[in-house]
């Protein structure tokens, strides 16, 4: 069983031109998985970051220098994380992250989580030069598709805070995701969606004060429609008009 998943692994790894990038990681990961499940150790098999870019780099040189107890509570939220899809996370998503949050530590587990939101914000794209002459053309490149996939589950975890750091941090990181790349669009609109989304459910009001703030900062539509809607939310909540809860 060993011998055929590693064979199965090494064949994925040698393979670049069937499938993408992100679905070829989740699968090694995957097997990676299974293989460190067969070896009967009972540990939590270490999952770091898997795109190959330099937030990678960053954080998992961060991970690696805790000590080994912080270390598995990581691994087990790093690949809760790597699990975030759709534009919400689930119920379930939240119960769970809370308690492998509260495992680890909740400061120790905003600290780290502040400083790699920080990372992206100041994070600049990278002009990629294709071809010669007249046919040459310039693409740009942020973070990998896997990786900022990862970040949205970390930033769907802090729903659970309502601290100054962390609402600033995410309101920044927002600004920052709806900046747009020449030609592109959005630098990562999901991941940005994800902020408003955060900042929305936050406890109290000083969440909703960052959305104000973004509605006038964000020109793209889209954006302004989906914070117009989670303003309206809350002011439905608490009772008032969304000019109320905006001055509130």
């Amino acid at each position: 069983m060993k011998i055929s998943l590693s064979k199965l692994k090494s064949a994925f790894e040698n393979t670049t031109n069937i499938y993408g990038e992100k679905t070829r990681s989740k699968i090694i990961e995957k097997l990676d998985q299974l293989l460190f499940e067969n070896d009967g150790s009972g540990l939590v098999k270490p999952t770091l970051f898997l795109g190959k870019d330099d937030f990678a780099t960053y954080a998992n040189s961060a991970i690696d220098s805790l000590p080994s107890s912080e270390q598995q509570a990581w691994y087990k939220l790093i690949a809760k994380a790597q699990t975030a899809n759709g534009s919400k996370p689930t119920k379930k998503y939240l119960d769970e992250t809370l308690v492998l949050v509260k495992e680890l530590g909740t400061d120790k587990f905003k600290k780290v989580v502040n400083d790699w939101f920080q990372f992206v914000v100041d994070f600049k794209e990278k002009p990629i030069q294709y071809g010669n002459g007249v046919y040459a053309h310039t693409s740009w490149e942020f973070l990998s598709g896997i990786n900022l996939d990862a970040i949205k589950g970390f930033v769907w975890m802090c729903a659970h805070f309502y601290d100054n750091t962390t609402l600033n941090t995410v309101s920044k990181l927002a600004e920052r995701c709806f900046r747009k790349i020449p030609g592109q669009g959005p630098t990562a609109a999901s991941l940005g969606n994800a902020c408003l989304y955060m900042l929305y459910k936050s406890k109290g009001l000083d969440g909703i004060g960052h959305l104000s703030r973004l509605k006038l900062r964000i020109k793209q539509s889209s954006t302004q429609q989906l914070i117009e809607k989670y303003i309206a939310e809350a002011a439905l909540t608490h009772g008032v008009s969304t000019h109320e809860i905006e001055d509130m």
